[in-house]
């Protein structure tokens, strides 16, 4: 995670302080991360919350419901990460097995734009 999708060895950093600063901020996304796919994997039925913000949810569950009504509760945590990956084309097949946490990294900063697309339509008053 930390040299794959943190890259965290192609900072031209000079000062260690800073250096310091975002290795810190690379772990606790990277920890996240994994945390989520561990428990996906271990526990694929528990549920997501925690995991992600109510509008995160929101903007996610409207979007897999293609325009139509989203689900009432939050899905499992198996579910949510399938949810996350299918942003950026992961199909899920058999054969595909679960997705990587590099797939989820990816995608994860999908549903951040789409995060952010909805709450401001949320806001926006059309006239």
């Amino acid at each position: 995670m930390l040299k794959t999708d943190c890259r965290v060895e192609s900072r031209q950093v000079r000062a260690v302080d800073k250096l310091k600063a975002f290795i810190a901020l690379d772990l606790v996304v990277a920890a996240h991360l994994l945390g989520l796919v561990l428990q996906a994997h271990v526990a694929p039925q528990a549920p997501a919350d925690g995991w992600l913000d109510r509008e995160e949810w929101e903007a996610l569950a409207m979007h897999a419901a293609r325009g139509g009504a989203p689900p009432q509760s939050l899905p499992s945590t198996a579910e949510t990460v399938r949810m996350i990956t299918r942003l950026g084309g992961f199909l899920g097949r058999k054969g595909d097995g679960d997705p990587e946490p590099e797939v989820l990294w990816r995608d994860l900063a999908k549903l951040r734009t789409l995060d952010e697309a909805w709450r401001i339509s949320k806001t926006q008053r059309y006239r």
